[in-house]
C-alpha cells in the first residue's frame, strides 16, 4: 500500500528476507514475476536489491 500513497521509505535500502515455514506445505514454483527465493528445507530465503521496488 506504501506505493499506492508514494510512501516508499525503503527505497534504496537491500537486504534478506528470511522465512521459516513449519506445517503441511509444498512448495512448487514462485509466481509469475515473484521474486525466486534460495529454498533450504523448511527456509526460504529471498535477496531483495531494493526494498522500495517490492510489489506487495
Amino acid at each position: 500500500m506504501s506505493q499506492w500513497y508514494n510512501l516508499n521509505c525503503a527505497s534504496g535500502v537491500s537486504g534478506q528476507l528470511t522465512i521459516n515455514v513449519s506445517g503441511p506445505v509444498t512448495y512448487i514454483s514462485p509466481a509469475l514475476g515473484s521474486l525466486i527465493p534460495i529454498v533450504s528445507g523448511t527456509t526460504f530465503t529471498y535477496t531483495i536489491a531494493d526494498f522500495g521496488s517490492v510489489n506487495f
